[in-house]
């Protein structure tokens, strides 16, 4: 299991991170836990004490910039995101998303952020807080554990499921 985002959480809300440790079976030898974290400690005490080891994350290389894209995108242009980005995955991951939605390469390279809430705000535009059936398939999708198609949330909704498909379709392509 990966855990990431720890060493993110603040410490006036340390009670919320405790909680999340609480809710990993450590006690089960059949599962493993990868715990991320820029701190050399993760300031819980119950993770302090388990065997870690420090492994940095490396960022992609221009080439492997260039194969994650595809060809989605020019070569120039991935040039450009990736040197905006550094190559860090997850900066990547977000300049693909945006893609796959639609969102055109020029206009993403001309307006590209430069810091990670610049870069959630850009993905949370897509998102009309004014279409009702939009916010609850969302609402479901957020915050029920359980995978849904499309039928599921249509039957759940009690809409068609072309409905659904044309509320969530702005939001990109769906897997």
């Amino acid at each position: 299991m990966v855990v990431d985002g720890l060493g993110e959480i603040p410490k006036e809300d340390a009670h919320l991170r405790d909680q999340i440790v609480a809710l990993l079976p450590r006690g089960l030898t059949q599962f493993k836990f990868l715990c991320s974290s820029g701190l050399a400690r993760t300031e819980i005490a119950s993770l302090d004490k388990l065997r870690r080891s420090s492994l940095p994350l490396s960022p992609f290389t221009p080439g492997e910039a260039l194969l994650f894209f595809g060809s989605q995108v020019l070569p120039s242009s991935v040039d450009e995101l990736y040197a905006v980005s550094k190559g860090v995955p997850g900066e990547l991951a977000t300049f693909k998303r945006l893609l796959d939605s639609g969102t055109d390469p020029k206009h993403l390279i001309e307006t590209l952020p430069t810091t990670q809430p610049q870069l959630f705000e850009i993905e949370w535009n897509a998102i009309d807080d004014t279409d009702q059936l939009q916010m609850e398939a969302l609402a479901i999708l957020v915050h029920d554990r359980t995978k849904h198609t499309l039928d599921d949330l249509a039957a759940i909704l009690d809409v068609s499921r072309e409905r659904i498909d044309v509320a969530l379709r702005p939001l990109g392509p769906r897997r």
